[in-house]
């Protein structure tokens, strides 16, 4: 189902009807969603996670991604940093800040 978002996003959607509580496969979800240009409901997921576990690394670390890719970087940088502040020195903590560093660096602001 890789690159197949639209299979994928069945697959996820019948592994929820099974397992409705799962965070990870409504994560998986909800990237598939962004994927196929659904990302208000991609949104919607990721909220619905972060409504019940406000501090869920991945649901705000894929959060940061889908608003960065929209456009949305300070919402983005809001989710990553509270990656690094509630996870610090841990893997997904390190790819938030490259994230920030990637998003906020990228037009090269500063006009020496």
């Amino acid at each position: 189902i890789a690159g197949s978002y639209d299979k994928a996003s069945e697959f996820y959607k019948k592994h929820l009807e099974i397992e409705p509580d799962n965070k990870d496969v409504k994560i998986a979800l909800g990237l598939s969603y962004h994927n196929l240009n659904r990302t208000e409901e991609a949104l919607g997921l990721m909220d619905e996670i972060l409504s019940k576990e406000p501090d869920y690394a991945f649901a705000l670390f894929y959060k940061g991604d889908i608003l960065a890719q929209t456009g949305k970087v300070e919402e983005a940088e809001t989710n990553w940093k509270h990656v690094m502040e509630k996870y610090p020195n841990t893997e997904i903590a390190k790819m938030a800040e490259e994230r920030i560093h990637e998003f906020t660096h990228v037009d090269g602001g500063s006009s020496n």
